[in-house]
């Protein structure tokens, strides 16, 4: 099994790249995939977050899957957010001089050639073929991704770029996996796969953007994100899965409402559970979220170990330590102790699922 994690270059999402990387947590069935969406983590960055990511894997060995967040429609985006994707997805040959900047750590970057969706199947192909030639001559390693809807257009293409070094991605969005619409797209995918000796993952959007915290119910499964491609992938003879890890893969909208709540993921129910606040205020997380959390029955299902090292389960013991500082009080701090738990759980099931 194979599990990657798809994590924009925003705070939270880099600080767990961080963290997990200079803790050596991925381990050996984890790839994290850097969906970039802008040219600075924060604004007022002195560097990049490609030379963010230069250093940090100039210092640990990790390898790292590099894309660009493929959208034109990014109304109430943050300024900084539209004007880098403008160039990343209207400027031919952008995307490919920012990925020359990681060259000196090109053994463990594989560039990730993706598309607009609203590309003709031609575009799409051209496309392929002449990212793939240029970003070939720099990176061992490449990856394709590519979206459902066209990829039984794009297999003649295919069949002459994949070989052993290279990963297909299949992306399915938010369609159900079990759809039997893509029938013939996993039989393809199995045949590229045998052929060619390639590595093939399905990655799939499962938390809907309309999910708001204000809709979950407390202590209660969330029936709107649909996990089971965990599982499903294995049926499609694929090597592994990737998803958003438990946070929406949209872009943020400016403004919101403080609605506190805590999302964190069941390894024996494979879903994710809500714990939501009482009341607008910050003080719920760690006052009644944490707790909550850490007195439920889907706490006890780690182990002691698990509690231990998990970076998303240290967090919430700290926030439940009434002597420790750390308070928690953030819904941002939470995205990334949801993410992080998950993270380290999918890194514990491909362990036990490995054999």
């Amino acid at each position: 099994m194979l599990y990657i994690p798809i994590l924009k270059n925003r705070t939270v999402e880099m600080n767990v790249l961080e963290e997990f990387t200079k803790k050596k947590l991925w381990g050996p069935y984890i790839i994290p995939l850097i969906e970039l969406v802008q040219e600075k983590t924060k604004t007022n960055a002195k560097n990049t977050s490609l030379d963010e990511i230069k250093e940090l894997l100039k210092e640990n060995h990790q390898q790292l899957f590099i894309d660009f967040f493929r959208s034109t429609k990014l109304n109430n985006t943050q300024k900084s957010i539209q004007e880098y994707l403008n160039k990343v997805n209207r400027q031919s040959g952008f995307y490919i001089t920012e990925l020359m900047q990681l060259q000196e750590v090109s053994e463990q970057i594989v560039p990730v050639i993706s598309y607009l969706s609203e590309l003709s199947t031609a575009e799409i192909n051209n496309k392929l073929k002449n990212d793939f030639c240029q970003l070939h001559q720099h990176f061992i390693k490449i990856a394709l991704r590519i979206q459902a809807s066209t990829f039984l257009d794009c297999i003649p293409v295919l069949e002459n770029l994949l070989d052993k070094n290279s990963y297909l991605l299949i992306d399915i969005g938010t369609a159900p996996y079990s759809n039997p619409v893509f029938k013939p797209v996993w039989n393809a995918a199995e045949n590229l796969k045998r052929e060619k000796n390639c590595t093939t993952i399905v990655l799939n959007d499962n938390r809907p953007s309309n999910l708001y915290n204000k809709d979950l119910k407390d202590k209660s499964p969330i029936p709107e994100i649909d996990n089971g491609l965990r599982d499903y992938y294995l049926q499609i003879h694929c090597d592994g899965f990737g998803d958003y890890a438990g946070i929406t893969s949209s872009l943020p909208t400016n403004g919101g409402r403080i609605s506190p709540a805590g999302i964190y993921y069941s390894k024996d129910n494979n879903c994710f559970i809500s714990f939501v606040g009482r009341a607008a205020q910050l003080s719920e997380f760690s006052e009644y979220i944490a707790p909550s959390i850490v007195e439920s029955k889907y706490w006890n299902e780690f182990s002691v170990n698990h509690h231990k090292f998990c970076p998303g389960c240290q967090k919430i013991e700290k926030i439940t330590t009434p002597t420790d500082p750390y308070t928690g009080k953030s819904q941002a701090i939470w995205k990334g102790i949801t993410m992080s738990h998950y993270i380290y759980t999918m890194n514990e099931y491909a362990k036990e699922n490995s054999h």
